[in-house]
């Protein structure tokens, strides 16, 4: 499909009438290759624990919904549970948990525990920049 002279990209660009295009190969794939690999331990740990907290007790939870709606700036309403069989659920709870950040670092000092925020604060970083690639939301302008 690929080849340089008798795959497609190879024919088209022997063609003289064919406008000029740019190809690629296999993004996809080097995506996943990629994705494999990189290892998000020191980031998952610490949101797990800290969605954990949250959900696990029911005043806790409670407490955190409320501060949510009294912060009223167009937050999701809740932090959903993790279930730990698939990558699409960690990823939904790491979106999630990056758009509720500042409200789960409130919630946290306010209950005088410690958010790891060195390897959250990175990971927010990290997922902000790439939310785009991974098709969720628009990238930050400043990050």
């Amino acid at each position: 499909m690929i080849g340089s002279v008798n795959g497609l990209v190879g024919l088209c660009k022997a063609d003289q009438t064919f406008p000029e295009f740019w190809n690629f190969h296999c993004i996809i794939h080097r995506e996943q290759l990629v994705s494999k690999s990189l290892n998000l331990d020191n980031v998952m740990k610490p949101v797990m624990e800290i969605v954990n907290y949250i959900r696990k007790h029911a005043l806790n939870h409670r407490q955190f919904k409320n501060l949510i709606a009294e912060l009223d700036q167009g937050l999701p309403g809740d932090l959903p549970l993790h279930c730990t069989v698939r990558w699409l659920s960690k990823g939904q709870v790491l979106s999630r948990f990056f758009e509720l950040l500042d409200a789960v670092k409130l919630f946290m000092e306010e209950k005088d525990k410690d958010y790891g925020s060195g390897r959250v604060d990175y990971g927010s970083g990290l997922f902000g920049r790439h939310a785009v690639s991974l098709g969720q939301t628009e990238p930050d302008p400043a990050g």
